[in-house]
C-alpha cells in the first residue's frame, strides 16, 4: 500500500501530473467565468422553448451539474442527451449546446449535426476538432477550450462555459457573488486536501483509506445527484475502480429491496450519502431510515458534508472537488496511474 504521506512516491506513480489539473479546477472556473462573460450569443437565441446539452463522458458531466441548477430557476426545460440520437422534439425553437473536449466525440458530433439540420439553435463547446468545425459551417459561435488535459480534468471550462451561457440567457439565476464565494471556498479546501497536509488531517486522503478495497456506493439528491455521479465516475476513470452512484429519492423506490443478494457483494458495499444543507428535509429523512436499514444489514456507510453556504453552486461544487481529490488518492494507494484510461483508448481504436 502506498504512503499518502510521501510526495516522492506520488510523484512518481503521477507522472502525467493529474494532480495539477484538480488543484487546478476553482482556477479553471475563474479564468473561464472570465472569459464567458466576453461570449457573443446571437440575439434571437434568447426566444427558445428548450436547450439540450450534448455531452458524453468527462465533456458531458458539466451539462449534468447545470442541468440540476437549471431545475431550480429555468421556465423551460432543460435535458441532457448523451447518445447518438436527438430527441424528437428539437427544431428551430431549440437551443443545443454541444460539449466535447476533442471535438472527436462521434455521438455528440452526430446529435449536433442533426440539430443543425433541423435548424436549431447551436453553440459547441471544444478545443477546436471537427466538432469546431461543423459549428462553424452552421455558422454557430464556438467557445473555444484552452487548457491542456484529459476532457475529466478540464471540467472547469466545460462546466462554467454551459453554466455562463445558461445565465446569458436567464435561465439560471446565479447571486451577485455565488461563482467569486464558490472560488473562494475552493482555494480554501484546496489547502486542506493537499498532499503535503497529513493523513490524519486529510478528510480527501481518510476517505480514500476507507474506500480501498470495497466496492463504493455515492448516493445523492437533488443537487448532489450529478455530483454522486462525478464521484463514481473519477473512481472509475482515476482509481480504475468498479463502484455505482444512485439518486434520492428514486433508489427508495427499488434499490432497496436489491439489499439482500449476492451476499459476497453486500459485504464488500460501502455506502457513501453526500448531504448538502439544501436537500430536501424527507429525502434527509429518507437517508436516516435507509442508513438504519444497512445498519441492520451490516452494510458499511458514512454521511459526506462540505462547508455548508447559501450558495447552492458552492456547495455542490465543493463537493465534486472533493470526490475528486479522494479519487486521486484511491489511485496513488492502489499504485496506479490516475491519468490513462487504457480500456476506453482501446474501446476508441476498435472502433476505429
Amino acid at each position: 500500500m502506498a504512503n499518502l504521506d510521501q510526495p516522492n512516491h506520488i510523484k512518481a506513480i503521477d507522472q502525467q501530473d493529474m494532480l495539477k489539473s484538480i488543484e487546478e479546477l476553482p482556477d479553471q472556473i475563474e479564468h473561464c467565468w472570465g472569459e464567458i462573460k466576453n461570449f457573443v450569443l446571437p440575439a434571437n437565441y434568447i426566444r427558445i422553448n428548450n436547450v439540450v446539452i450534448l455531452g458524453m463522458g468527462g465533456s458531458g458531466i458539466g451539462g449534468m451539474l447545470a442541468k440540476a441548477l437549471a431545475m431550480l430557476d429555468s421556465k423551460v426545460p432543460v435535458e441532457v442527451a448523451n447518445f447518438y440520437e436527438l430527441p424528437k422534439y428539437v427544431g428551430t425553437d431549440s437551443l443545443v449546446i454541444a460539449v466535447s473536449y476533442s471535438g472527436g466525440t462521434e455521438e455528440t458530433l452526430a446529435a449536433f449535426r442533426e440539430a443543425g439540420k433541423r435548424k436549431a439553435k447551436l453553440v459547441a463547446i471544444t478545443t477546436g476538432g471537427e466538432l469546431a468545425s461543423v459549428a462553424s459551417n452552421f455558422k454557430a459561435p464556438v467557445y473555444k477550450i484552452s487548457y491542456k488535459s484529459q476532457p475529466r480534468a478540464a471540467l472547469g471550462y466545460s462546466f462554467v462555459s454551459t453554466l455562463g451561457i445558461l445565465c446569458k440567457l436567464g435561465l439560471i439565476d446565479l447571486g451577485k457573488d455565488d461563482v467569486e464565494e464558490t472560488i473562494l471556498l475552493m482555494r480554501g479546501i484546496r489547502t486542506k486536501l493537499a498532499p503535503t497536509v497529513p493523513t490524519y488531517q486529510n478528510e480527501a486522503k481518510k476517505i480514500a483509506m476507507t474506500l480501498q478495497n470495497v466496492f463504493p456506493v455515492t448516493i445523492g439528491a437533488g443537487v448532489m445527484a450529478p455530483v454522486a455521479y462525478r464521484w463514481r465516475t473519477q473512481i472509475n476513470e482515476n482509481s480504475k475502480h468498479l463502484g455505482f452512484d444512485l439518486m434520492l429519492p428514486e433508489l427508495c423506490h427499488n434499490w432497496l429491496t436489491g439489499l439482500r443478494l449476492p451476499a459476497d457483494i453486500l459485504k464488500q458495499m460501502y455506502v457513501l450519502f453526500l448531504q448538502s444543507k439544501h436537500d430536501h428535509p424527507r429525502n434527509k429523512q429518507r437517508q436516516n431510515i435507509i442508513g438504519q436499514l444497512l445498519q441492520k444489514k451490516g452494510i458499511k456507510f458514512d454521511t459526506i458534508t462540505v462547508q455548508p453556504s447559501s450558495s447552492i453552486l458552492a456547495e455542490m461544487l465543493l463537493m465534486l472537488y472533493l470526490g475528486d481529490y479522494v479519487s486521486y488518492y484511491m489511485a496513488i494507494l492502489d499504485e496506479v496511474n490516475p491519468t490513462s484510461i487504457e480500456e476506453v483508448d482501446f474501446l476508441k481504436k476498435q472502433l476505429g
